[in-house]
């Protein structure tokens, strides 16, 4: 088994961490097996990462930069499922305005 960094510990879906009032981990394979994002569920805030993409739409990005389509599909549909008001992308702008029907819309594309 490979040898972590020093220090550096994984974050596994469904921990919390006493950041920013309280932060949900949740797991959001597909783009990579171990991508995560970041829930601030009293705020309505989702930190998506690389897991959404907001370039002239909402999408998941490119097909070719995922690792696992499946497993994209099903975070997709976890994603459509919460109840936030924003949410923070890697790439483009965050979203902000018809938060969920655009959720919903991205996980019926993938």
């Amino acid at each position: 088994m490979p040898r972590g960094v020093p220090g550096v510990r994984s974050l596994a879906g469904g921990s919390r961490r006493d950041t920013a009032g309280g932060l949900e981990v949740v797991a959001t394979p597909g783009h990579t097996a171990g991508h995560v994002a970041f829930l601030l569920a009293d705020r309505g805030v989702l930190l998506a990462g690389d897991a959404l993409w907001n370039i002239g739409r909402p999408s998941a990005g490119p097909r070719h930069l995922c690792a696992d389509l499946d497993a994209r599909r099903a975070t997709l549909a976890r994603l459509a499922g919460l109840d936030v008001a924003t949410v923070g992308v890697a790439h483009g702008p965050p979203i902000s305005d018809r938060v969920p029907a655009r959720l919903a819309a991205v996980a019926a594309r993938a």
